[in-house]
């Protein structure tokens, strides 16, 4: 709901016409409404008022009136991420503590003269990265699946420069991103809605908002009728929102936003350890009905902030009638309760709260932005699949406990081994004129820091493993530092000893 406050609040009248209104000389002055009241007020005002609180007329824009909206305002594009940024993705992915240390033993291996080693961990960096390049390319295109949604014409009507007042209003067909707030546009049946609009005038007109809700049904629009506050947006009978389309019927709108500052482009600015369940399903099932007490609806969760939203949540069991950022901040205010949060969720209006959420999961017959969107694709329209793919989850941990447990117990004998010839540097030892030793010296001690960390994780719960006492690390500098003189003293042996060969 963040970027929805952001969307009414931080554009100008030409972004939302409700919540500023413009005089004939362009004095503003702010509209004291709350967020979701901004959008039923722009909806519910007689349309004289409203065409005069948008500084245009039913007969449309002229064109220097068009240009110098689209100076001030913008054009009625998705926002999007600078070109420069994505050359910046490769190196960001390479800035990670596993690529770093692949990246020093493949150093610590060429400069050994071992290049095949150095290729082999050279091909393991660069898998990693392209893996990580391809995981922050989903959210770049869902992004562009919501811009391409966008990408048509517009039938406005505009008057003719030098003569508003006199000249034969026409209508013309002009690219989407050239719509401007106070723009007239004519809706026919299969036309997509170009921005956020207000019915002039409308005719048996039904508009299909699945993208935005997931309802399949389409909704009736009616220019003569008002919605109430309590109702939602989506139900408001005079609003049409950017991103649906008209099913049948015709209708005459004036654009009261463009582009970032519609709810469709709210959406695409946030598409950037399980808990253990408390009853069964049977326990679950034995409780028939819910008070109505624990029902939360959208309305409400404009009324809240965080913190109320936050104490109001710990007694809730349902909400109801949301907007796509109202499952955002759902889902991002249980995070901060301490939940695991899983969201499931197969349309447009799905896909910022299956961002926010811990683990999105969608479904293979979803639209591409929630499919983006979602961390797991559903290929079966069942839920049990998640089931099974929770326990091959646990026998992979399993699998990786097993795993650190005996190469930490194995490598516990080479490191030992290594460092004594590394203290030495006797020239009886071969191995000491070679730099083989320190990738083998580094990889073992990266295996046996990945084994001492295990109990420390958040994984520790699950494998039943504890973290060693406290009182035994006050003797890890006295083993230490044993260790260390006895290797000193083996040295001066050897080096002190006549060379007889071996």
């Amino acid at each position: 709901m963040a970027l929805f406050h952001r969307w009414l609040t931080l554009r100008g009248v030409g972004r939302h016409p409700a919540q500023q209104r413009v005089g004939a000389r362009g004095a503003r002055q702010e509209a004291p409404a709350s967020d979701a009241e901004r959008l039923h007020r722009a909806a519910s005002l007689p349309i004289a008022q409203l065409l005069v609180e948008l500084n245009t007329r039913a007969e449309g824009l002229s064109a220097r009136e068009v240009a110098a909206r689209l100076r001030r305002f913008g054009r009625n594009e998705l926002p999007r991420e600078p070109a420069w940024t994505r050359w910046l993705q490769p190196v960001r992915s390479a800035v990670s503590p596993f690529n770093v240390l692949l990246g020093s033993l493949a150093a610590l291996a060429w400069v050994a003269n071992d290049a095949r080693a150095a290729a082999v961990i050279g091909v393991m960096v660069v898998l990693s990265r392209v893996l990580r390049l391809m995981q922050e390319g989903r959210a770049h295109r869902a992004l562009e699946r919501l811009q391409l949604m966008v990408r048509s014409t517009a039938t406005v009507v505009r008057t003719p420069s030098g003569h508003p007042a006199t000249a034969v209003p026409s209508p013309i067909e002009v690219p989407m991103s050239g719509l401007v707030p106070g723009d007239i546009v004519m809706l026919a049946a299969g036309d997509r809605v170009p921005a956020d609009c207000r019915l002039i005038d409308s005719r048996e007109l039904f508009v299909a908002q699945a993208s935005l809700t997931g309802e399949s049904l389409p909704v009736e629009k009616d220019a003569k009728r008002f919605g109430t506050p309590e109702a939602g947006l989506f139900t408001e009978p005079a609003l049409v929102l950017m991103g649906t389309t008209v099913v049948s019927g015709g209708a005459k709108a004036v654009v009261l936003a463009t582009g970032a500052s519609t709810l469709f482009g709210s959406i695409a600015l946030s598409t950037v350890v399980q808990t253990p369940a408390g009853n069964s399903l049977q326990q679950q099932m034995n409780r028939v009905g819910l008070p109505t007490s624990e029902v939360l609806r959208g309305p409400d969760i404009d009324a809240l902030d965080d913190a109320a939203l936050d104490r109001v949540l710990a007694r809730t069991r349902v909400a109801a009638r949301l907007t796509p950022h109202q499952k955002e901040r759902i889902a991002q205010a249980l995070k901060r309760a301490g939940c695991s949060v899983g969201f499931l969720g197969d349309g447009i209006n799905d896909a910022p709260a299956l961002r926010a959420a811990d683990v999105g999961i969608s479904v293979d017959s979803a639209v591409d932005v929630a499919r983006e969107a979602a961390d797991v694709v559903l290929l079966q329209k069942s839920l049990l699949v998640i089931d099974a793919g929770v326990m091959q989850g646990r026998a992979a941990l399993c699998n990786m406990n097993r795993y650190l447990r005996m190469a930490a117990s194995a490598n516990f004998g080479n490191v030992p081994s290594v460092l004594v010839v590394q203290l030495i540097r006797a020239p009886e030892l071969p191995l000491m004129r070679q730099r083989a030793s320190w990738p083998v010296t580094l990889a073992s001690l990266s295996v046996l820091a990945a084994g001492i960390s295990l109990p420390f994780s958040p994984l520790a719960p699950v494998f039943g493993l504890a973290p060693p006492p406290t009182a035994w690390f006050a003797w890890l500098p006295l083993l230490l530092g044993g260790y260390l003189l006895l290797m000193v003293r083996v040295r001066h042996r050897l080096v002190a000893r006549p060379h007889h060969g071996y």
